[in-house]
């Protein structure tokens, strides 16, 4: 995760909380991940960590939603993918602003 950029977005877009806390030296990583990508990404996307190894669905079985969402992702610049969880199919944006800790994902129903 690049610091500069992730100190510019929190002075600029945000929250309150956010900037005091980071002001004070507290990384607030999550938080910070998780306020970028309500604004950033569609609805129903949510910060998780990192799942684990998932399985990626073929080319021939994602749902039209995940195909619709993983096209917007990708036309934004994200690394999206489609992926099979134990809860279902999913998008998935791995190291969400390269934070190889956290992913971006929404569930497809």
């Amino acid at each position: 995760m690049n610091q500069e950029e992730k100190q510019r977005w929190i002075q600029t877009h945000g929250s309150n909380y956010l900037r005091r806390a980071t002001a004070l030296g507290y990384p607030c990583t999550r938080r910070y991940l998780r306020e970028r990508a309500e604004r950033e990404l569609p609805p129903a996307f949510f910060i998780a960590e990192d799942p684990g190894p998932t399985q990626r669905l073929t080319v021939d079985e994602p749902s039209e939603r995940a195909l619709d969402l993983v096209e917007t992702l990708l036309a934004q610049g994200y690394s999206a993918v489609v992926v099979r969880t134990p809860a279902g199919e999913a998008v998935m944006i791995q190291d969400y602003l390269g934070d190889h800790r956290y992913v971006a994902m929404a569930f497809v129903q």
